[in-house]
């Protein structure tokens, strides 16, 4: 279960990040942040503190997204990461979902119902679909057993 107006908070606390990282990055008379595309290359390289390579791994420098497991991850910690096309088909989903005005439901009896994106849930619905690893079931109310289509 989620905690009242999660999803906003989800949002607006990535935001708050992005602000704050680009302020930062202005003091130092660097270029703002920019989204980075899957078929975008990382100019410079990176490696993780000792503590966090087996999870995440290294990035050689003017290396893209790996399409399905990044060699520089141990084989038994891939499986926390999907593959670039899954990612790639849920950003789809979300914004269908989004320039449709609707996420897609499943109700208990396994039929298909709507939820329409009002402005006064539209941000806290996305932010919870969008962080959604954390509860892959969300039920739309309470007790309902309607829940957001994965």
């Amino acid at each position: 279960r989620t905690i009242e107006r999660q999803g906003e908070l989800f949002l607006y606390m990535h935001s708050q990040m992005i602000a704050r990282y680009n302020a930062e990055l202005l003091s130092w008379d660097l270029n703002l942040l920019h989204a980075w595309g899957y078929n975008d290359l990382l100019t410079f390289g990176y490696t993780p503190v000792p503590g966090m390579r087996d999870q995440f791994g290294a990035r050689p420098p003017f290396q893209g997204w790996y399409e399905d497991h990044s060699p520089h991850i141990a084989e038994n910690e891939s499986d926390a990461f999907p593959p670039i096309k899954s990612l790639i088909e849920w950003k789809n989903n979300v914004f269908q979902s989004i320039n449709e005005g609707f996420l897609v439901t499943t109700k208990k009896d396994g039929s298909r119902g709507k939820l329409q994106l009002t402005p006064e849930i539209a941000c806290n619905w996305v932010g919870i679909v969008v962080e959604a690893e954390n509860h892959p079931l969300q039920e739309v109310e309470p007790g309902s057993g309607e829940y957001i289509d994965g």
